[in-house]
């Protein structure tokens, strides 16, 4: 019995980025699944003034320890509403242009219930969808979704399989490399 989980323990541990490798592609994989795009019927309009808008670096755990250049997003509050929004719509670059100061009426759509994992967030803020900000459209929920849609039905997927495939291959060397130490011994 103790030999097994030993052997156990050493197939984890000289297997462990192979492991980790197949892990990250299978995620990739199916990413449409895990986090869907939501429908339009899914979507919760909001019409207000904007309250306030900030930049904000990504807080999670990956994004402190992991990303090399830490992601930032603008994160904005309406005026009478419970929480904080964000958008890929808006940067720092382009921030005075849509947003050039805080009253403004703007109206966008997010997700309010998640069929699965709550996808979308970013330190607490949640993913709006299109935007108009003082009567001009930057974009529609639709074509939003549209490219959401397309990074996870033709990007992420193949990446996973070059994820996968990377995986197979690294272990596929890792198990060489065992047995010629196990026949040099």
């Amino acid at each position: 019995m103790t030999a097994t989980i030993e052997n156990m323990l050493r197939f984890l541990w000289l297997h462990s980025t192979s492991l980790m490798q197949f892990c990250v592609g299978f995620a990739l994989l199916f990413s449409w699944l895990l986090l869907p795009v939501p429908t339009f019927g899914e979507l919760s309009e909001v019409n207000g003034l904007l309250e306030s808008y900030a930049a904000e670096e990504d807080q999670s755990w990956f994004g402190k320890y992991l990303a090399p250049n830490r992601h930032s997003h603008m994160i904005f509050k309406v005026a009478g509403r419970d929480g904080r929004f964000w958008t890929d719509l808006v940067g720092s670059e382009n921030v005075h242009e849509i947003f050039p100061r805080p009253g403004i009426p703007v109206r966008f759509s997010y997700q309010s219930h998640f069929r699965f994992l709550q996808a979308g967030t970013f330190n607490g803020a949640v993913k709006s969808y299109g935007l108009v900000a003082n009567g001009v459209e930057v974009a529609s929920p639709q074509t939003a979704m549209e490219v959401d849609s397309f990074f996870q039905h033709f990007l992420l997927p193949p990446l996973g399989l070059l994820a996968i495939f990377l995986a197979w291959s690294s272990w596929k060397k890792e198990l060489a490399k065992a047995q010629m130490k196990e026949i040099s011994t």
